[in-house]
């Protein structure tokens, strides 16, 4: 009796202080790295903006008329998230970073010049994200010069936001790019 004693005793506490580290280990951290797949992309504005803030729509279909393959060539193909962080993967290797902040289900871009969060999308569901983006065409003429200025910003909501230059014309492309997990 007194052999099987010391036995039962050892097993019955390495069962124990097992059964305690089991309770006491962490708890498995959110998953801070994943990978959105581009799925599609809308046209939610495409104006014509004058000086005198009088506004055209444009169709659709001349998307390409004005912004030739800009377009296209920026056409996102997937977003990665890491910790704090967004790249922005685009065709032929192209990578953009951006540190980021979560904000109930809107994610802010990091803005280091202005040092502010600027918003950039949205969840819309568990596995999907809409990106905003804005493109931008601002022609300006005076007597001895023309300028324009392309460009685009996932922080842009509005035509508004832009400089507004004398003597100007704007075309403004707002769109926004379905994504999901796959």
């Amino acid at each position: 009796m007194r052999n099987l004693i010391l036995p039962l005793f050892i097993s019955l506490s390495v069962i124990l202080i097992s059964c305690c580290k089991e309770k006491n280990s962490p708890t498995p951290e959110k998953k801070t790295e994943y990978t959105l797949k581009f799925i599609s992309s809308e046209i939610m504005e495409f104006k014509e903006i004058t000086t005198d803030n009088k506004t055209k729509d444009i169709s659709s279909d001349k998307v390409k008329d004005y912004f030739g393959e800009r377009i296209e060539f920026t056409t996102l193909t997937e977003l990665q998230f890491k910790k704090d962080s967004l790249y922005i993967i685009k065709p032929n290797d192209i990578v953009e970073k951006y540190k980021i902040q979560w904000k109930n289900n809107e994610l802010y871009l990091y803005n280091k010049s202005s040092d502010t969060w600027r918003y950039c999308g949205k969840k819309t569901t568990n596995s999907q994200f809409s990106l905003n983006t804005g493109f931008y065409s601002i022609m300006s003429k005076t007597e001895k010069r023309e300028l324009q200025v392309l460009g685009q910003d996932y922080a842009l909501k509005s035509y508004s936001e832009l400089s507004n230059y004398p003597n100007s014309l704007t075309i403004w492309l707002k769109t926004h790019t379905l994504f999901e997990q796959k």
